[in-house]
């Protein structure tokens, strides 16, 4: 019986993540939105800077699933040699 319930229990936290979007290889795909407008729609990007409550989370393909509240600060995505920067503010 324990084992039948650690098997579901299991699965069950797989599915919490969510699965990857088609991308190139080494690449993550980011929708960047405000409540209001869509500014970086289903794009791949190498990687993301992020300003957190922990400090600034650089977020690539295969990171681990971080929950953390973001803070006022700068947001920064780069892509093949091309950085686009936004500054977040409360």
């Amino acid at each position: 019986m324990f084992r039948i319930a650690t098997r579901r229990g299991f699965a069950a936290s797989r599915r919490m993540f969510s699965t990857e979007a088609a991308a190139t290889d080494g690449e993550l795909m980011v929708n960047f939105s405000t409540p209001y407008t869509t500014v970086v729609p289903k794009q791949a990007v190498e990687m993301i800077t992020l300003p957190g409550e922990g400090g600034v989370y650089a977020i690539t393909k295969g990171h681990a699933p971080t929950v953390s509240q973001l803070q006022p600060g700068v947001v920064s995505i780069a892509h093949t040699n091309v950085r686009r920067i936004w500054m977040m503010c409360c």
